[in-house]
C-alpha cells in the first residue's frame, strides 16, 4: 500500500504520494502564476522546493510577484555575486 498525506493548497485538498517534493506538486499550478514558482510556505515556514512532503500540512505557493519571492530571488543573486567575487579575487575580497 502506497502512503498518501493530506495536503491543502488553497481551497483545494489532495491525496498525494508521501516524499513527493514542492516542486512536483508545484507543476500543477504552474498555470496559476504569471512566473515561475520560486518558494512555497509549508505550514507557514519557508521551504526550498526541493523539499519532500511527509506529513499532512497546508501550501501556499509564491513567484516573483510576491514580497517572499522576490527576497528569496534578490538573496540567491546577493549570494551568487558573493561567491563569484571571492572565486575571482580570493577569499581576501
Amino acid at each position: 500500500m502506497i502512503d498518501t498525506v493530506k495536503v491543502k493548497i488553497g481551497d483545494e485538498t489532495l491525496d498525494i504520494i508521501k516524499g513527493v517534493t514542492l516542486k512536483e506538486v508545484s507543476e500543477k499550478y504552474d498555470d496559476s502564476f504569471k512566473h515561475p514558482i520560486i518558494v512555497a510556505k509549508v505550514n507557514n515556514q519557508y521551504r526550498d522546493l526541493n523539499y519532500q512532503i511527509t506529513e499532512d500540512c497546508e501550501i501556499e505557493f509564491m513567484d516573483l510577484t510576491s514580497n517572499e519571492g522576490n527576497r528569496v530571488y534578490v538573496n540567491g543573486l546577493v549570494f551568487l555575486l558573493v561567491f563569484v567575487v571571492k572565486f575571482l579575487y580570493g577569499k581576501k575580497a
